[in-house]
């Protein structure tokens, strides 16, 4: 049983282990555990190794992170925590019957609250699991349910402080296998493959599969600008539904400029997208960073400063410090930041070079391997 929901870095990388473990075992039943309401589900409930699909109800635990008095003392977000409390509730008792109908062998929790129903009722049956972090800090949930799971799968020795001692197990972080090394005669290929030339300069923004709002209209504002260079393209991923606001935001440039701007919803081939890039801006999920230092691609990153912990922030500081990524802050100053840092690192190549290849320096190996060989033991298979 694979479990992760609520965002794209937590249900695709159940997928690669899913592939994985077919691979493996031609024959196995996967069952595939997502939260009820999920933007996203229809992406594991279509994918062809998953023989079934459950969605139970789970709640988020919404804390204070960088909030003032005022705001913590706001009736609204308590009530939330209330009422998803009572989600949780209802989701352990789902996942007690999911569990006893479907009898899984070890279960493989990749974050997201929808772990926690699941992690509680397995610890009821007595059923071991495997959890992931691809964060330097580990979510909530996977901390909530940890002390029950067998085994804590994490990205980074940093990690491992915040599990019991000798079961957290660095494994690095989950990444398709469509995302390979990338040298100049591919990335040509990628170019041409998705609609351009070999010598046009790809920039590729992309907030995630929700996408970011904060970071599409910052983009949207200073394209006129980074688009008077002619051999400038943008293609911009704009998140599930978010599509149409986004064109309408481009669609105030002038004809030239707006043919090449790309918008996209969300498409399961993004890897083509960012092979072909020159340069890259997205936020600092830890598994999209993975997935661009497989490439070796320059990235500017765009750390969401809301997320509970700063996980975000510390992913992208870890990378900063090492001169693999350059870092713009979601602040007032975001629009010029993010334009000085692209208009920057278009004229200079040689940075993005250097930055390239500290990047790939960071790839995981083998994450994949080294889990589904944890839930083998687990399993006994």
């Amino acid at each position: 049983m694979v479990v992760g929901g609520g965002s794209g870095g937590h249900i695709t990388p159940n997928l690669v282990i899913a592939d994985l473990l077919v691979q493996r075992h031609p024959n196995i039943r996967l069952v595939y555990v997502g939260q009820k309401g999920d933007k996203l589900r229809d992406i594991s409930a279509t994918y062809p190794v998953i023989t079934k699909q459950y969605d139970i109800y789970a709640g988020k635990y919404r804390r204070f992170y960088k909030q003032r008095l005022l705001q913590r003392l706001s009736p609204g977000r308590h009530v939330l925590n209330i009422r998803d409390a009572l989600f949780t509730t209802i989701g352990i008792l789902q996942s007690l019957y999911v569990l006893s109908r479907e009898k899984p062998q070890a279960i493989f929790i990749k974050g997201g609250f929808v772990g926690v129903p699941i992690g509680i009722a397995a610890a009821i049956l007595h059923i071991p699991f495997l959890t992931h972090d691809s964060d330097v800090l580990p979510g909530l949930a996977n901390r909530i349910i940890g002390r029950w799971a067998r085994y804590h799968a994490v990205s980074a020795a940093e990690s491992q402080r915040y599990y019991p001692d000798g079961r957290a197990i660095v494994t690095g972080t989950i990444v398709s296998k469509d995302y390979k090394l990338v040298d100049i005669k591919t990335q040509a290929e990628y170019k041409i493959e998705v609609g351009y030339k070999a010598n046009d300069f790809v920039v590729y923004i992309t907030g995630g599969g929700l996408g970011a709002l904060r970071l599409n209209t910052a983009v949207a504002s200073i394209a006129d600008s980074v688009l008077d260079n002619k051999n400038m393209h943008i293609v911009h991923l704009s998140g599930r539904g978010k599509q149409e606001i986004l064109e309408q935001a481009y669609d105030n440039l002038e004809a030239s400029k707006r043919a090449r701007v790309k918008v996209m919803d969300f498409i399961n081939d993004s890897y083509r997208y960012s092979a072909a890039a020159d340069l890259i801006v997205s936020r600092a999920g830890a598994t999209t960073l993975a997935e661009y230092a497989i490439q070796a691609k320059p990235c500017i990153v765009v750390p969401n400063p809301h997320l509970t912990g700063g996980h975000q922030l510390l992913n992208a500081e870890a990378l900063r410090k090492a001169g693999a990524i350059y870092v713009v802050h979601e602040d007032a100053r975001l629009e010029s930041s993010l334009k000085e840092a692209i208009t920057y690192l278009f004229q200079h190549p040689e940075e993005r070079q250097i930055m390239t290849e500290k990047l790939h320096t960071k790839l995981p190996e083998n994450a994949s391997s080294k889990i589904v060989a944890l839930l083998e033991e687990l399993a006994g298979i």
